[in-house]
This record gives structure tokens, C-alpha cells and sequence, in this order.
């Protein structure tokens, strides 16, 4: 990449796969990326706190409470 061509501005590039291993090792060669940042698989915790943060409230759960935590271990 120029510089030149991006007026000095620096470059973002945020990419996310669950399949790191399919990756072309091209693009994880030394001098592509800056920062390279692994997340493991989130516990039973993280995955319950995730879901009742993004998971649309409904009619139905504002009459009963959902038990997150519950309804991941039956997955």
C-alpha cells in the first residue's frame, strides 16, 4: 500500500472467523498485520451474559423470566 494513496491516514482492517485454520497463510505472513488477537471459547457465563444482552426482549419474556443459563446447557 502508498501512503500517498491514503493521504497519510492510517489503515483499519478488522476481520473475525471461527476458522482460523482455513485462513491463507499468505495472509497471516510476518508484516500483514500489526496485531493478530485470539478469543477463546466463551464459558457458560460469558455465553448466558451475552444472550440475555442481545437476544430481543418479547411479549413473553416481559410475563416470564428466561433462564439463560438454563437454556444454553440444553444446546
Amino acid at each position: 500500500m502508498s501512503w500517498e494513496k491514503n493521504e497519510n491516514k492510517p489503515v483499519i482492517v478488522i476481520g473475525a472467523t471461527n476458522r482460523p485454520d482455513s485462513l491463507d497463510a499468505a495472509l497471516r505472513r510476518a508484516g500483514r498485520f500489526d496485531h493478530e488477537i485470539s478469543m477463546g471459547v466463551p464459558d457458560d457465563e460469558a455465553r448466558a451474559k451475552y444472550a440475555s444482552l442481545h437476544l430481543p426482549l418479547s411479549a413473553l419474556t416481559k410475563l416470564c423470566p428466561i433462564n439463560f443459563c438454563h437454556i444454553l446447557n440444553l444446546l
